[in-house]
């Protein structure tokens, strides 16, 4: 009798040119390996009944129908370092196999180079002037939230157009004003470098392939789209992003047990630590949270039709509903702003230093349950549930916006 270990398993991912044709060439490798946790996959395939009457209780043997199924995984989020050819003091490009992830998870995503602000007059604690804007893709040609500030003391903001030469309004006011605004990259004095949002439209996003290996078989997944993942992180604990694909086909097939391998570069997690979250554009100090979570709120539909062997052509998103909870102390302006229906900025920040960094920016949060008091640990604090609207006023875009830095 052969028996499996059930905690060898692996997880790869590839970006897929047609739908439901697996992205693979040949055997997976490191580069398309994710870094999953409490990985679970459960392809599944329907049988369908069919009760036609007879002269007994008994039924007629079904039909087995088309396949789909389920993968769900957390991956922390950790800082880019040496691995991706990035330093400490260089912006964090999500790449590999993360980035086909996110993409997969109906994001969209804009590679930001970094710019420079006006060297003569670089701007004050709530202004910058932006001297090569073009490379921001910021305001409505692109995502506006950009990091400021050195080594250890990054700030991620919001700003709201990307003309050269004008002074910008900085959302929230800086803390501290760098002087003269130091580099967090060589070559430039701000910057956001891979800025993701979710794709709303009615096109079909991207989707993508998973080879998941057990020991001794493995399993093809096609056809693959998920929402954007959730993003949570307690004081001091690691920051986790969680994801829920939907399967439209899979394959199952023998493997020699893989020898024990390795990733090509482990970099340390990103903790939340030094995360300061602000409420309101206008707000110049940040308020305490205990804990966060994130969802961008995506609900994705399978296109279904009778023309595919599985009865699917893709997924379209048919909701965005972007929410940010958070877990702040007690105050009673939360409840006054809730009865106010008080629209403004949410902007969260995790880390504080180049390489290892995330933003997440509601331009127009709304406070959408009453803040009703809940314990922390001791102290009476609320549970905030902040939803992200829609500009209204040729603003921001989109209602939500995840950074890396």
């Amino acid at each position: 009798m052969t028996t499996y270990l059930s905690r060898l398993k692996s997880l790869y991912v590839k970006a897929e040119s047609t739908f439901n044709v697996s992205g693979f060439s040949g055997n997976p490798t490191n580069s398309d390996r994710l870094e999953a946790e409490d990985l679970v996959w459960t392809p599944t395939q329907e049988l369908i009944e069919r009760p036609v009457q007879l002269d007994s209780l008994g039924s007629i043997g079904g039909v087995v129908g088309g396949k789909g199924g389920t993968i769900s995984f957390k991956v922390g989020l950790r800082s880019s370092g040496t691995g991706n050819g990035h330093s400490a003091s260089q912006p964090q490009s999500v790449g590999g196999a993360l980035a086909v992830a996110l993409v997969g998870a109906g994001l969209q995503r804009l590679s930001q180079q970094g710019g420079q602000l006006d060297a003569s007059a670089p701007g004050t604690s709530t202004t910058v002037k932006l001297q090569s804007a073009g490379h921001f893709g910021v305001g409505n040609s692109g995502a506006p939230l950009v990091g400021i500030g050195g080594a250890g003391a990054l700030q991620a903001r919001l700003i709201p157009a990307s003309a050269s030469g004008v002074t910008q309004t900085v959302a929230p006011p800086l803390l501290s004003t760098p002087s003269p605004y130091q580099l967090p990259q060589a070559s430039g004095d701000a910057w956001a470098a891979d800025v993701f949002w979710p794709n709303s439209d009615a096109s079909t996003p991207a989707t993508v392939t998973f080879v998941a290996q057990g020991n001794g078989y493995q399993f093809t997944f096609t056809g693959c789209a998920a929402p954007p993942p959730k993003l949570s992180g307690q004081a001091g604990q690691r920051a986790m992003l969680q994801f829920a694909f939907q399967v439209s086909s899979w394959s199952v097939s023998s493997l020699t047990a893989p020898s024990p391998d390795s990733f090509s570069s482990i970099q340390a997690g990103i903790l939340a630590l030094g995360s300061p979250f602000f409420w309101k554009a206008a707000s110049t100090s940040p308020t305490p949270i205990a804990d966060f979570t994130f969802d961008f709120g995506v609900t994705p539909a399978p296109l279904k039709t009778t023309q595919s062997s599985d009865g699917k052509a893709g997924w379209i998103p048919t909701a965005l509903t972007p929410k940010l909870t958070i877990k702040p102390y007690f105050d009673a302006q939360w409840a006054s702003d809730f009865a106010a229906a008080t629209v403004d900025v949410a902007l969260l920040q995790v880390g504080t230093n180049a390489g290892s960094a995330i933003a997440i920016a509601l331009p127009y949060a709304q406070i959408t349950k009453y803040p009703a008091a809940t314990d922390l640990s001791g102290l009476v604090g609320h549970q905030v549930e902040l939803t992200g609207r829609a500009s209204s006023s040729g603003g921001p875009l989109m209602p939500a916006y995840l950074a890396f830095y």
